[in-house]
């Protein structure tokens, strides 16, 4: 091999490392100037919370029977293929679960259906 190529490789292998060397501090200053304006945007928002939210959902308390009555639904709804008969099962649990939350709540029915994936995913 020529002393040329290996002149070249090394102009070239120099070059490379200037232009990522170069695009990282680009992208560097580009994300400290957009944290900079996002920060500045964020110091004037001003968070109120009110004084009866605590942040966490409020608990409710069913009776013994009425879970039982749950995990029986939960389990067919996992059992049964027919999405439409599952859909019957989530309502029938969503019901049941709609007696004992405080007046003035709303439960979805996909709602209903995610609490039994997640107890599915627990258990």
């Amino acid at each position: 091999m020529h002393w040329w190529f290996f002149a070249a490789a090394a102009i070239v292998l120099i070059v490379w490392v200037a232009l990522v060397a170069r695009r990282r501090r680009r992208d560097a200053l580009y994300d400290a100037d957009l944290n900079r304006r996002v920060n500045k945007r964020l110091e004037s928002v001003v968070l109120v919370r009110r004084g009866d939210d605590s942040g966490f959902p409020e608990l409710i308390e069913i009776p013994p029977e009425v879970a039982q009555q749950f995990l029986a639904d939960m389990q067919a709804y996992h059992s049964e293929h027919d999405t439409l008969r599952r859909d019957e099962i989530a309502f029938r649990a969503r019901q049941i679960l709609l007696q004992h939350v405080p007046a003035g709540a709303t439960l979805p029915l996909t709602d209903v259906e995610e609490i039994f994936e997640r107890l599915k995913s627990e258990g």
